[in-house]
């Protein structure tokens, strides 16, 4: 495939697969676990390894979340509609989102947690925060680029041998030029952010964000067993120990009514 046509794809694209082993041999002094689920879960949840592999994929996804921010700005200039105010407004949602999830990475940083032998292990709480936000609003974030890129790809010719053809390249490029904004320029931009949000990548690409994790149930599970319970509900219960317990406190004075 042309990288012109498909520049995520000819790059990035993977299928994941499945690897067997058949009469492999593991010597004993290889095995860290078997025959111990528990035990094997385990590894993962009570050593840092679940804490670090994570921390790793927030950054993948803070990446590709600002990558996403440029493209969704860039499209909208070239198309000329980046000053309608419900596009700076839209444009100015994606760059408070792209932040804050930057910002949710940082924390986990800042926060960090004492874990053995005075090492330091990023903040499983926020951690957890940012991969069920990022698996919660992926696919809002690739419909409001849809949106920003409304039919403009689908305008475009299939392919960049276009330019091939002497007859086509000059209708192309008299025809798609736009303003400062040369034809070719314009393809480009657009089969990059088709690339990004609606081809067979991106769509595995969407399935991915949801799931590489788990399944949603799983990743607001690792929410609920790091919550702060315990102090959450000591500060609920502090405040109502501050005032009256249905004795009366709160009555009206003797010889007062009520109004």
């Amino acid at each position: 495939m042309s990288s012109f046509d498909h520049p995520l794809t000819t790059r990035f694209d993977e299928s994941d697969c499945m690897l067997v082993f058949k009469d492999a041999k593991v010597p004993w002094e290889k095995v860290i676990v078997h025959d111990n689920p528990g035990l094997s879960r385990n590894i993962y949840i009570e050593t840092a390894a679940h804490v670090i592999s994570n921390h790793q994929s927030n950054v993948r996804f803070g990446a590709k979340l600002r990558f996403m921010l440029g493209v969704a700005s860039l499209v909208t200039r070239f198309t000329g509609a980046r000053d309608i105010p419900v596009v700076r407004e839209t444009l100015g949602r994606l760059a408070a989102m792209e932040a804050g999830y930057q910002a949710m990475i940082d924390g986990q940083i800042e926060a960090c947690q004492p874990f053995d032998n005075g090492f330091m292990v990023f903040n499983r709480r926020y951690l957890y925060a940012a991969i069920h936000w990022a698996m919660e609003n992926h696919s809002q974030l690739i419909d409001i680029m849809r949106e920003l890129m409304g039919g403009g790809h689908f305008q475009f010719p299939a392919s960049i041998d276009v330019l091939e053809d002497p007859e086509l390249r000059e209708l192309f490029e008299t025809f798609w030029t736009a303003g400062e904004f040369a034809a070719v320029d314009r393809m480009k931009l657009f089969k990059l952010a088709w690339d990004l949000v609606g081809s067979d990548h991106a769509s595995r690409a969407t399935s991915y964000e949801k799931f590489f994790v788990g399944p949603a149930f799983a990743v607001r599970n690792y929410n609920f067993i790091n919550a702060p319970w315990d102090d959450l509900h000591a500060a609920v219960e502090g405040f109502m120990g501050t005032y009256g317990s249905g004795d009366g406190a709160a009555a009206p004075a003797s010889g007062q009514g009520s109004g």
